[in-house]
């Protein structure tokens, strides 16, 4: 009996040092995770200065004003910043795994202190037993601000509790106050719910806003390197159709196979070109084949455009923890509508509860008098 004892203090020592070292971890990675999303926005903040220095800069070079080496220098920056914002999304993504372990280690050693402090309630009286029950009590606070998600209210429960409410109208008044307290109680756990509910929904509509900033900055910084490599590889191809060498300012610039091979094309006319007509890159008519202007062949370090970028395409997926949560703007989207239509579902639920416990609770006090 006396080693079992020991064994029981020992243990109760073990998670007593346990609990607070995973409420430490659990801040800590709560400080990390704001840290990281801060350190992102800043970097989305400087690559959208970059892209508003481009726009200027084109609208400069058309008129003359700017230098296309201006230009492509800028664009340089602008991916160096691109690389930027990649590493501080793995970082926050990093961090969010990490801070799920820190939570899920928190909550396990809250459900260990509790069945421990449960059985010593069973065995104490008097003043340490209130102790007990106030340490308890405040666990319990812990575990709810912990939960990511609290668990739902089963239907089948706020039904059958509205069911006794209608059952009990005009019966004793112990009844009343009976149900009304479970009336209550159901009310709690819904705006328990509810509190978690309206907490995730503000995560995920705060994520989707910089989703979608990044988005917008990606898709207009490649929508300028397609349009001035559509440019560039046109002018180019006109010179070398009339001879000309490339000048200074273009040296660098990306040739098409079209536009660089001296070789006549097959089923091409190798006298019959003429250089004088409104469009320079068509032929005189006498193709074997006739095909519509041909698409310049892109240069080796172009990347095709695609909708689904930063967040998705921006982040190697083999970086990322297995762990990471997934932070796909269609998935969001769906969570977010989903939350709003939870959301209003427990408020109308709430609010039902409160008003029939209320009136439960008048009928009570009148029957009383």
């Amino acid at each position: 009996m006396a080693s079992f004892v020991a064994l029981m203090l020992w243990s109760g020592a073990a998670i007593g040092q346990t609990l607070p070292e995973a409420q430490q971890g659990w801040e800590q990675s709560q400080r990390s995770v704001e840290q990281a999303r801060q350190r992102l926005e800043r970097a989305l903040g400087e690559y959208q200065k970059s892209v508003e220095r481009l726009e200027k800069l084109k609208a400069d070079e058309a008129r003359g004003q700017a230098s296309r080496r201006q230009l492509e220098e800028a664009l340089r920056q602008s991916h160096t910043l691109v690389e930027g914002v990649r590493e501080h999304q793995i970082a926050l993504l990093t961090q969010q795994a990490e801070l799920e372990r820190a939570r899920q280690s928190l909550i396990d050693a809250l459900a260990a202190r509790r069945a421990e402090l449960e059985q010593r309630v069973a065995r104490s009286s008097g003043s340490e037993q209130l102790a007990l029950i106030e340490e308890l009590n405040a666990l319990s606070r812990t575990q709810a601000q912990v939960r990511d998600v609290a668990p739902g209210v089963d239907p089948q429960r706020v039904e059958r509790v509205l069911a006794d409410a209608h059952l009990v109208e005009g019966g004793h008044p112990r009844d009343l106050l009976a149900v009304a307290d479970e009336l209550e109680d159901t009310e709690a756990q819904l705006r328990e719910r509810l509190t978690t509910v309206e907490t995730r929904l503000n995560e995920l509509e705060r994520s989707r806003a910089l989703m979608r900033r990044a988005r917008d900055f990606s898709t207009r910084e490649r929508f300028f390197e397609e349009n001035d490599r559509a440019r560039a590889i046109a002018r180019q191809e006109r010179e070398v159709a009339n001879g000309d060498t490339p000048r200074g300012d273009q040296e660098g610039v990306p040739v098409s196979e079209d536009a660089a091979s001296p070789d006549p094309q097959p089923g091409a006319p190798t006298d019959d070109f003429d250089s004088s007509g409104e469009d320079p890159n068509v032929g005189s008519g006498d193709f074997d084949t006739p095909e519509a202007e041909p698409t310049p062949e892109p240069g080796a370090d172009f990347e095709p455009s695609t909708e689904r970028v930063l967040i998705e395409s921006l982040v190697d997926p083999q970086q990322i923890d297995e762990s990471a949560p997934a932070l796909s703007e269609d998935q969001t989207e769906r969570n977010v509508r989903a939350l709003r239509r939870e959301r209003e579902r427990l408020e109308a639920q709430v609010e039902e509860l409160r008003e029939r416990a209320r009136q439960l609770r008048e009928e009570a006090e009148d029957a009383w008098r």
